[in-house]
């Protein structure tokens, strides 16, 4: 049960084995009761669409017009120029920017086709405090058979804590710590509890600065290609780009290990495709595709879909019942836990 981002999931398969623009606004239906709804069953193909915790006081961060993108560009004609589309990535990174500025509680939800129960769906709630990406109390949950699983808990004074596992309800002497990094929406420490370099591909997605990496970084043996287009997901406008290479030596990209075969397989291309919201810069979705020497198109789901990643995100005025309630409870527990464990 960790963070599930893009380039921790890049990690986990390396070691495993690996048409009108238009403004847009992220909603979700309010519930009549404050009580959580139940996940959905876990089967191939029958993935939820958005958070099944739903919540008032929703605040409307304000946007920007649609980006223009020329509607000509499609996965048939697609944009193939790096610059252009390295300018229109730097756009939409300020968007984002521009959109975590708002002060407040930021929900961020996170759906993972690859895991096989409720952790599939993790939600985030961030008390952003200032307009640099500043913030300070966190909270981390799963939900399952219609309850809220507290999972981990940062106080407003630094102190950080884990309930692991998480179904045990009890905080974990090895995950505690009292003191804590700067919190930051650049910061990944609320999940990994460790203090590392900037992690842009957290909460903050820097696509525009992955991109460069990108078509930067030459390694021999690696063949290398990109193409974009606009493309219409669930409602929004978004600006797909897609990532391809292609290994000389398909060791190098690792073995890949098939869960429902239960073999290990060699890569030799390798296709990403990241779906961004023109309106406001922020990721949608991301996929990723691994084919074998013959083409054959490799199994890297345990849940046997190709959906990939989702993510939602909502800005709050304040944390909304019942997450407020539960959370307080937490930083209760985890006060007392603390105090029991003095040395």
């Amino acid at each position: 049960m960790r963070h599930k981002n893009f380039s921790i999931f890049i990690l986990f398969l390396g070691l495993c084995l690996l048409a009108a623009c238009r403004p847009m606004t992220i909603s979700f239906p309010v519930p009549a009761t404050v009580e959580t709804s139940p996940l959905p069953e876990v089967a191939p193909f029958n993935l939820p669409t958005q958070p099944t915790v739903r919540v008032s006081e929703k605040i409307t961060p304000t946007v920007h017009a649609t980006l223009y993108i020329d509607n000509a560009y499609t996965e048939v004609s697609p944009l193939t120029d790096p610059v252009k589309i390295q300018q229109i990535l730097d756009q939409f990174q300020q968007y984002q920017l521009d959109w975590f500025s708002n002060i407040g509680w930021m929900h961020y939800t996170l759906i993972t086709a690859d895991a096989s129960d409720f952790t599939r769906i993790e939600h985030f709630w961030v008390h952003v405090t200032d307009k640099n990406l500043g913030c300070e109390e966190q909270f981390v949950y799963f939900e399952h058979d219609g309850e809220i699983l507290p999972y981990t808990i940062r106080l407003a004074d630094g102190v950080t804590g884990s309930i692991q596992p998480v179904t045990e309800g009890k905080f974990n002497a090895d995950f505690i710590h009292e003191t804590s990094p700067v919190c930051t929406l650049k910061s990944d420490w609320i999940v990994t509890l460790s203090e590392r370099e900037d992690n842009y591909g957290f909460i903050l997605h820097d696509e525009a600065g992955r991109f460069r990496t990108f078509m930067n970084q030459e390694v021999p043996g690696i063949e290398k290609h990109v193409q974009a287009w606009t493309q219409e997901v669930d409602g929004k406008q978004t600006f797909v780009i897609e990532y391809e290479k292609n290994y000389t030596n398909p060791t190098m990209a690792g073995m890949v290990y098939d869960a429902r075969a239960g073999i290990f397989n060699l890569p030799a291309r390798e296709v990403q495709w990241v779906f961004i919201d023109t309106e406001n810069g922020l990721p949608v979705q991301e996929r990723v595709e691994l084919h074998d020497q013959n083409g054959q198109q490799l199994n890297i789901w345990r849940s046997g879909t190709d959906i990939g990643i989702l993510y939602f995100y909502e800005f709050h005025e304040s944390l909304p019942e019942p997450i407020a309630q539960i959370y307080e409870q937490s930083a209760e527990k985890l006060r007392i836990f603390l105090q029991e464990n003095q040395p």
